[in-house]
C-alpha cells in the first residue's frame, strides 16, 4: 500500500506544471539540459552491445601487441646498427693489422734478400774450394740461395770444386729456380 502511494505522489509531482518543467531542465530528464551539452561536445556513441565491447577490447588489445612489436622492432634495430658499427670498426682495425704484418713481412724479406746478398759476396771471394767444401756442408736451401746469387762466372768455378751429385742437383734445382 505505501508502494502505490508512493508512486502516485511521484506521477502527480511530474504532472503538475512545477514537476514539469523541472523534468525538462533535469539533465537526467533528458530536456534541454541535456540537449544544451549535446551540442557543446559531439557525442560519442559508445559500445552498445558486449559483441561490440568485445571487438573494441580484441582491437584495442591487438593495438597495444602492435605498438610492443614496433618498440621491439626500434630496439633490435639501434642493437644492430651498433653491432654494425663495431663490426665495421673490427674490419677496419684487422685491415689495418693485415697492412702491418704485409709491411713487416715484405722488410723482413727485403732484409734477409739483403743477408743473402751480402753471404754471395763473401763467398764470391773466398777460394773457390773451401767455398765449394763450406756451400755442401750447409743446409740445402740456404747454400742454393747462396748460390743463386752468386756471379755466374764465379758459380761455374764454385761448382767445378763440388762432387759431381752436388752441382748436378744445383743445377736442376736452379733451373727450375729461374723458370719461377
Amino acid at each position: 500500500m505505501k508502494k502505490n502511494l508512493l508512486a502516485i505522489l511521484a506521477l502527480l509531482c511530474l504532472t503538475t506544471p512545477a514537476g514539469i518543467a523541472g523534468a525538462v531542465d533535469s539533465p537526467a530528464a533528458g530536456g534541454q539540459a541535456a540537449d544544451s551539452q549535446a551540442t557543446d561536445s559531439p557525442a560519442q556513441p559508445g559500445p552498445t552491445s558486449v559483441e561490440e565491447r568485445r571487438l573494441l577490447a580484441e582491437i584495442e588489445k591487438h593495438r597495444q601487441a602492435l605498438k610492443q612489436k614496433e618498440e621491439a622492432l626500434r630496439e633490435r634495430e639501434i642493437e644492430l646498427d651498433s653491432l654494425q658499427r663495431e663490426l665495421e670498426q673490427r674490419l677496419a682495425r684487422l685491415e689495418s693489422l693485415r697492412d702491418e704484418i704485409a709491411r713487416m713481412l715484405k722488410q723482413k724479406d727485403a732484409a734477409e734478400q739483403e743477408r743473402l746478398a751480402e753471404l754471395a759476396r763473401m763467398y764470391e771471394k773466398m777460394d773457390k774450394a773451401k767455398a765449394a767444401r763450406l756451400l755442401e756442408k750447409m743446409d740445402w736451401d740456404l747454400s742454393q740461395a747462396i748460390l743463386a746469387r752468386i756471379k755466374t762466372k764465379i758459380r761455374g768455378k764454385i761448382l767445378t770444386q763440388m762432387p759431381p751429385s752436388y752441382a748436378i742437383r744445383f743445377t736442376r734445382a736452379y733451373s727450375t729456380l729461374e723458370r719461377n
